[in-house]
């Protein structure tokens, strides 16, 4: 089995989008992690969407995910609440418009202790994600929930926990979204998690301890790439929150060469080894 992954990065990782995404183009890279269209105070496209779409055209590059985000899809607050669902709705139409795959998610973040929230209730989180990849499924878009580490939620830390969320959610627009950083800090084994979570990971965000561009910390990403190999993985690999260090175009470069390397590493001992 041919193992071919697209890698994507943040389409404003340079600034504006209509100004990154060139670059970003010139780099290499195959696709992009957009910012939603529809996000309130929080980080949202720069552009139009139309000129999202024309980009993406004239640089030949695809929209893979967008990262809706969720954190008050369980407020107490009924008004935040409230409108974090409207704009999630309008997050998955806006997605399918621009040929989004990923509804990247992580719900409930930093409803922990670390931070003085009442913990997040995960039966809440499971009934509002059910309503929403509902939603999903009638704009061909597969919500991938994130699970974090422990200072930035509360209950949904390692993959498993996540995939007991999707379990009890049931619907195959609902899946699971990985994050390495999160899996240095929570997993007792990155590689087997990744083994375990076959049937349900859809998304990887990609890089080194402490958000350090890949190959610049300790982690073992060679194992966790042949690992997604072994598994027939088929999402992308997403530098979107890579550190911009020493600086972003040199964290750029150096992620995607080393990932690419990783990626064509795996694929010849693969052949080589006749799988």
């Amino acid at each position: 089995m041919v193992f071919k992954v697209k890698l994507v990065t943040l389409a404003s990782y340079f600034g504006r989008e209509d100004m990154s995404i060139p670059k970003i183009a010139e780099f290499g890279y195959d696709g992009l992690e957009v910012y939603p269209k529809y996000a309130g105070n929080r980080a949202k496209l720069g552009i139009t969407t139309e000129e999202l779409i024309n980009l993406c055209s004239q640089y030949n590059l695809t929209v893979e995910a967008s990262p809706l985000g969720g954190v008050h899809l369980v407020s107490d607050d009924q008004t935040k609440r409230k409108a974090a669902l409207k704009n999630f709705k309008l997050n998955l139409k806006w997605l399918s418009e621009v040929g989004g795959k990923i509804a990247q998610c992580v719900p409930a973040w930093g409803y922990t202790r670390f931070r003085g929230y009442k913990e997040a209730v995960k039966t809440r989180v499971i009934e509002v994600l059910r309503k929403l990849g509902k939603e999903a499924q009638d704009y061909g878009v597969v919500i991938g929930i994130e699970p974090c580490n422990r200072f930035e939620m509360s209950y949904m830390n390692t993959l498993q926990d996540a995939i007991s969320v999707v379990k009890e959610i049931g619907l195959e627009s609902v899946k699971v979204a990985g994050d390495t950083y999160h899996m240095h800090i929570e997993e007792p084994d990155p590689v087997r998690a990744i083994y375990e979570a076959k049937d349900y990971l859809v998304y990887m965000h990609f890089s080194d301890n402490a958000r350090l561009a890949p190959g610049l910390g300790s982690m073992n990403l060679k194992a966790i790439v042949n690992a997604l190999a072994d598994i027939g993985y088929r999402g992308a690999l997403s530098h979107f929150e890579v550190k911009p260090y020493p600086d972003a175009e040199t964290a750029a470069r150096i992620s995607f060469n080393y990932t690419r390397a990783l990626l064509d590493i795996s694929e010849t001992l693969r052949t080589l080894k006749g799988r």
